[in-house]
């Protein structure tokens, strides 16, 4: 463990740094939702909601993810495709219609998102923040403050299509450089 001073500001910081890519009118939660929890611990989310087993359950099923992505043969650098096939990915999409969630990636890298996007009520990046920062910000007890370093493309845009000089250069991106939404 670190000294107490520091551990302390690395957790001040973590929180304003999550991005909150999408938000349809679910955050800030408020009251005592039932919570399902995946990435985040019973006891960190106890403190905010009642913690019940199973999604379908919840009032507010919250998801914490690392980035999709995946091996392409003959390249020493990770391709991001559509993940479809990811057991995680298939459990996002498959939650009930009408039960808003909470998914938040952890972006080590850009990713493709496309499907989580379209499903999850409220979409936050993360960038290696632990679990305690999400439901801090998910419930407006921390301010999100963070935005995108690079954009998020869709699948059907190739890397190879833009610019290989220019940085950001995909002419349509699900979210761009910079984007980050205030709640």
């Amino acid at each position: 463990m670190g000294a107490s001073g520091f551990t302390a500001l690395g957790a001040a910081v973590q929180r304003p740094s999550l991005t909150i890519l999408t938000n349809r009118s679910l955050l800030p939660l408020t009251d005592r939702p039932d919570l399902s929890v995946d990435g985040v611990g019973v006891q960190t989310a106890s403190p905010y909601g009642d913690v019940v087993a199973d999604p379908a359950h919840a009032d507010v099923p919250v998801k914490r993810l690392r980035a999709p992505h995946g091996e392409q043969p003959g390249q020493a650098e990770p391709f991001l495709p559509p993940a479809r096939g990811e057991k995680r990915l298939r459990e996002v999409l498959a939650l009930p219609d009408g039960v808003p969630n909470v998914v938040c990636v952890n972006l080590e890298r850009p990713a493709v998102l496309p499907e989580i996007a379209a499903r999850a009520a409220a979409l936050v990046a993360g960038h290696g923040a632990s679990d305690t920062a999400l439901p801090d910000v998910a419930f407006g007890r921390a301010r999100a403050e963070g935005r995108l370093p690079f954009e998020l493309r869709y699948p059907t845009v190739p890397v190879e299509a833009s610019p290989p000089d220019v940085p950001n250069g995909a002419e349509a991106t699900l979210f761009p450089c910079g984007h980050g939404l205030e709640i």
